[in-house]
């Protein structure tokens, strides 16, 4: 019998890539959807990728019981001294609203040196 693995995202793309990863892994997935009742997300605050994916994974592990694997991610603009980084989904409410950020900061970088 295969252990259930609980994705602890409710990122699509995210579920689809890592599934896709370890399609031949003795696991059954499930994700934060496949739940039954909503778990609110904890705070993301240890300033490093690492250590938010540990502290989701601990986090969902403990409220729910089952082994977990949690990722974390962020964009590092080399050209903005690695800004926004780990706190990329913090810089706006929305996705429009983090790509006009990012390129009104970057409006004055040559498109050479726009990397990350």
């Amino acid at each position: 019998m295969k252990r259930e693995l609980l994705i602890a995202t409710t990122n699509a793309g995210k579920v689809t890539e890592i599934m896709a990863f370890l399609e031949h892994s003795p696991f059954t997935f499930l994700t934060l959807n496949d739940l039954p009742k909503p778990i609110p997300a904890p705070v993301e605050d240890t300033g490093t990728i690492i250590g938010n994916a540990i502290l989701k994974a601990e986090y969902y592990a403990q409220k729910t019981g089952h082994l977990t694997l949690a990722d974390d991610a962020g964009l590092f603009i080399d050209a903005l001294g690695g800004w926004p980084g780990v706190d990329t989904a913090l810089i706006a409410d929305t996705t429009e609203a983090r790509i006009a950020l990012v390129l009104e900061k970057m409006k004055d970088v040559p498109t050479t040196e726009r990397t990350a």
